[in-house]
């Protein structure tokens, strides 16, 4: 007799239940069967399942438990969501798809946030980001951005209109914005209002009186805002007199309106006073747009030979671009950091054989990328020391055509002119040269033109830029292991000087006390056979970080506190021939340069 195994079991899955079950409930929800709910909108009622809604939404969710009189009739009033959106939800919740376009967006996005459904809100956000922006749509996905923070559609959306400023005024979109809205779209420092070719400015500030003038007469009842708009979002010390009595002439005829006649009124207070008196330098009294951090360098292809390339490494990208080349070649040159510019200054000029001691003075400027040429020095000089402080520029000592300077020349930014102070107390060349108002630190060096002969004996001493007086110091510790083609390092966070061979020797210097500090003696150290080509100190953003172009291309990162190594990043991979960086470089420094110039 046969038994049977009673524990047997057989499995079936219809992997298409779910579907066919979801189809057959969006069948009956267009023919109303068993629909036990109904969405009042503002021109139609939707039927639909409440077990679905409640499944798909926690707005529908909480409604239905909560026992309200919504509830108990079936009706749910959402007349404060768009009908096509909530058709494209019904449609979603009975099917798992969904469809929008960019017209559809903030409609859909509405009706999502009212609802809470969580995963269309990141697909809205997604579908968001996806778009191409540009000069019709930004405004309106910068609202939608704002209204749903959308974070990162929002950043995309701000980089576009600072990068694109004048697209943006010439489009004339920018004519629906609110008054506050309009200011806060003009006073943005990030705007790429100055726009730059070769050096010269192609469009610059001038551009948002015409854009003001533009909204203003736009739509009625705004002139009563042309002054505040004026007053609050034109930087007029950056527009040429010329071009800003133009304007006023041009406009003349619009003082038929009290309004605007005080607005013009307050042009020509502003062209009477000298709009563009003011000497501008600094990065945040103009609008170039975004800045980057780069590391520059002038570099000169062997020891031997001039150069006037003048390159950028972008040390996140691992990229060098090319800048605007020195107005001559050069070599040995000594550079220095003021306001934001580089100033650079001396060297040898070489034709043919022969070596003429350069005693030409150059500017350059970031906001413009562009080089210019200032007032000669009163002496020609080589392997000099030069520092910035108390708003002049001083060049220290250096090798005239055969004899070594003890002359300290000053140098005048602000009225471009030279003059001799008082004599340093030894000649020095190569000495290292420091500044921490209001006195100029001056170390070390050589007494001779020849490296082979001993460092200059004279003890270290300070310049007092107030008095014109010197004043020697005390011996600095291990100074003599130190040797003369060391570097110095300014640290702002604890207002102390760092001074180092990057060999493993250092010395900190406390501006505040006075004291050396000899550091540890792996401190600031390269690779076995490396040697420092070009060195800067980058505090912003803090800490204070170290960093060093080596003879090996590539870039060494300290700790500016400790002197400990953080991290070595590789050379460039690009080629030679793209962009011709070569070693050993003349000068360098960290500067921060408009993004238009790095493309």
């Amino acid at each position: 007799m046969a038994t049977v195994d009673i524990n047997s079991t057989s499995k079936f899955c219809n992997k298409f239940h779910s579907s066919v079950l979801l189809s057959r409930l969006q069948d009956q929800r267009k023919t109303g069967k068993f629909c036990d709910v109904t969405l009042k909108m503002h021109d139609k009622l939707l039927l639909a399942h409440r077990s679905v809604l409640c499944a798909c939404s926690p707005y529908f969710d909480a409604a239905f438990s909560s026992g309200m009189t919504e509830s108990r009739d079936g009706v749910i009033d959402l007349e404060c969501v768009d009908t096509n959106a909530m058709e494209r939800l019904l449609n979603y919740m009975y099917t798992g798809t969904i469809s929008i376009s960019e017209d559809e967006l903030e409609s859909t996005l509405q009706a999502v946030d009212y609802l809470g459904i969580g995963e269309l809100r990141d697909f809205c956000a997604t579908f968001a980001e996806s778009i191409d922006i540009n000069v019709n749509n930004c405004f309106i996905l910068k609202q939608i951005s704002c209204r749903y923070n959308l974070m990162k559609l929002l950043r995309k959306i701000t980089l576009y209109i600072q990068q694109h400023f004048h697209d943006v005024l010439e489009s004339g979109e920018y004519l629906t914005l609110t008054c506050q809205s309009l200011i806060e779209f003009l006073e943005d420092d990030n705007n790429l209002v100055e726009t730059i070719h070769n050096g010269e400015i192609v469009t610059g500030e001038e551009s948002l009186l015409e854009a003001i003038v533009k909204w203003v007469r736009f739509a009625d009842g705004r002139q009563e805002h042309f002054l505040t708009l004026l007053s609050k979002c034109v930087r007029f010390y950056a527009i040429r007199k010329n071009d800003l009595g133009e304007f006023i002439q041009k406009c003349s005829h619009l003082r038929e309106d009290m309004a605007m006649h005080k607005g013009l009124n307050f042009l020509s207070e502003q062209l009477a006073y000298g709009a563009n008196s003011q000497a501008i330098a600094a990065k945040n009294t103009r609008r170039r747009g975004n800045f980057a951090r780069v590391i520059a360098v002038c570099s000169s292809t062997n020891t031997l030979r001039e150069s006037n390339l003048f390159y950028a490494n972008l040390l996140e990208e691992r990229r060098w671009v090319a800048l605007a080349n020195l107005p001559a070649l050069t070599f040995e040159a000594a550079a220095t950091m003021y306001c934001g510019s580089l100033y650079v200054c001396g060297g040898l000029a070489k034709t043919g054989k022969r070596s003429i001691v350069r005693n030409t003075m150059y500017w350059y400027d970031p906001m413009l990328n562009a080089w210019k040429e200032l007032s000669p020095m009163l002496k020609a000089v080589q392997r000099h020391s030069v520092t910035a402080c108390n708003n002049c520029i001083y060049v220290i000592g250096g090798l005239e055509t055969h004899v070594v300077s003890t002359v300290m020349q000053c140098y005048n930014v602000d009225a471009d002119q030279w003059t001799t102070r008082t004599s340093l107390p030894a000649a020095r060349c190569d000495a290292l040269a420091f500044s921490s108002e209001p006195f100029v630190y001056v170390i070390g060096g050589w007494e001779s033109s020849h490296f082979t002969d001993s460092q200059c004996s004279a003890p270290p001493c300070r310049y007092n830029t107030i008095t014109d007086t010197w004043e020697t110091l005390p011996s600095v510790p291990i100074f003599r292991v130190i040797t003369g083609r060391s570097w110095v390092l300014e640290i702002k966070k604890n207002n102390s000087y760092l001074l180092t061979d990057f060999k493993g020797k250092g010395i900190r210097f406390s501006s505040a006390t006075g004291e050396w500090t000899e550091m540890s003696d792996t401190c600031f150290k390269l690779k076995l056979g490396a040697s420092v080509k070009m060195c800067c100190v980058v505090d912003d953003p803090p800490p204070s970080r170290v960093l060093a172009l080596s003879s090996c291309r590539s870039f060494y990162v300290w700790d500016g506190e400790t002197g400990q190594l953080l991290e070595r990043r590789p050379p460039s991979p690009q080629k030679e021939s793209d962009v011709a960086i070569t070693l050993p470089c003349q000068f360098g420094c960290a500067i921060d340069i408009p993004v238009q110039f790095l493309t």
